[in-house]
């Protein structure tokens, strides 16, 4: 019995062990998610987690935790757009609502973060995590941003993105296609850096249309941005960390 006692005591230790050696996996796994509801599907798997707005037919929010060896990995893009085969075909967007639209199907989980596996380089073509987007938004400054976020890979051990569409008054946007495909007027991204055992946050909301101005132009706290979309993020962290890290407009540092 002692020994088993013993025994016992020595896995709890590990245990323990193992998990204070984990502080990066911790800010995704614990991170909340919105429950499914006749709004929302829930879509979960090893490359993204998915809040599916179904009456817009698109995200509503995208997650995943970005680190730089993910953006230098072996696969290679396929434009292999299709529908994700989880949800309904009456829920979902289909390739004809986008054919002859004048938008670009666009990424919000880009395509250029899953070179780590080819499954995930794959599943970021499902319409689950597409949206209309101009061209000039798409190949312009949402590039642009998508590319400074993989840079700044190269200086913090993860990044966990939040990334969708701003789908307030959904009832009131333009649509495309035959699935009335909601057209929005702008796209955010909420962004969690960890890096030197610490946290820090920034958002950006990007209309829906090029602009030559600089990032730094559509940089807000993430607080300013929960108040623009609705959403609450990063509700996994401790109160105070939530407080400190989420009133914060920009971080010069990050342009350097």
């Amino acid at each position: 019995m002692r020994n088993l006692l013993r025994f016992i005591s020595l896995c709890v230790l590990l245990l323990l062990f193992l998990a204070a050696c984990r502080p990066t996996a911790r800010v995704a796994e614990s991170a909340a998610a919105t429950p499914e509801d006749d709004i929302h599907l829930l879509l979960r798997s090893d490359c993204l987690e998915i809040g599916y707005h179904i009456p817009c037919k698109q995200p509503h929010w995208v997650r995943y935790t970005l680190r730089r060896e993910m953006t230098e990995g072996p696969a290679r893009r396929k434009d292999n757009f299709r529908p994700d085969p989880r949800i309904p075909e009456s829920k979902s967007a289909q390739l004809a609502d986008y054919a002859r639209s004048g938008y670009d199907r666009g990424h919000l989980a880009p395509a250029a973060d899953m070179t780590h596996s080819q499954e995930c380089m794959d599943e970021s073509f499902w319409l689950s995590n597409i949206s209309p987007q101009t061209a000039g938004c798409n190949r312009g400054v949402w590039k642009r941003l998508e590319e400074q976020v993989r840079r700044w890979t190269h200086s913090h051990d993860s990044i966990l993105v939040y990334t969708g569409p701003i789908l307030q008054n959904h009832q009131n946007f333009s649509s495309i296609g035959s699935g009335e495909v909601c057209v929005p007027e702008a796209y955010y991204k909420a962004l969690l850096f960890y890096a030197d055992n610490d946290f820090y946050a920034l958002a950006f909301v990007i209309p829906n249309e090029n602009s030559p101005e600089p990032l730094t132009s559509f940089a807000m706290s993430v607080q300013q941005l929960e108040t623009t979309c609705g959403l609450d993020f990063f509700s996994h962290l401790a109160d105070t960390t939530q407080q400190r890290i989420e009133a914060v407009e920009n971080h010069p540092g990050l342009w350097e």
